[in-house]
């Protein structure tokens, strides 16, 4: 085979690939904006906590991990855990400070999960003391809420 002949046939080849990478990108990405939107059910158990403050949802994702403990520990170590002891967690947020072209923020903050969601605007919404809490950016909706 001669090489005028070999590269013309890498090329169709290469050129082959791409257009089919290209077209199953363009179908993947079709068939999630069709259903944008549209959730399904999120898998298994509601949050009657959160559905008073998010009743619907544009996208649903469900994770569910079994711990074997009791709430009020597996709440407490959740709320006490330092996530910027995480290099990986250190890398998203360094990386989100050069992509929006920020300032390192060089507060003292607190070193506990919980503790840094409140010291970053972050209010606790809703809780049932030792099991569960709903924390977000504004302030709860005026509607009473039943415990």
């Amino acid at each position: 085979m001669e090489q005028k002949q070999f590269i013309r046939l890498a090329a169709k080849v290469f050129a082959a690939g791409f257009g089919i990478g290209v077209a199953s990108y363009a179908v993947y990405a079709g068939t999630t904006w069709r259903r944008y939107g549209r959730p399904g059910k999120a898998g298994g158990d509601s949050d009657q906590l959160l559905d008073l403050f998010m009743p619907s949802y544009e996208v649903v994702d469900c994770h569910k991990v079994r711990v074997n403990a009791p709430a009020e520990v597996a709440l407490s170590a959740a709320a006490g855990m330092d996530l910027q002891s995480c290099a990986v967690i250190r890398g998203i947020f360094k990386a989100r400070e050069w992509i929006l072209r920020s300032r390192p923020d060089a507060r003292n903050r607190p070193r506990e999960f919980l503790a840094e969601m409140k010291f970053l605007g972050w209010g606790s919404l809703a809780e049932m003391p030792g099991r569960e809490i709903v924390m977000g950016g504004s302030r709860p909706p005026s509607r009473g809420l039943r415990m």
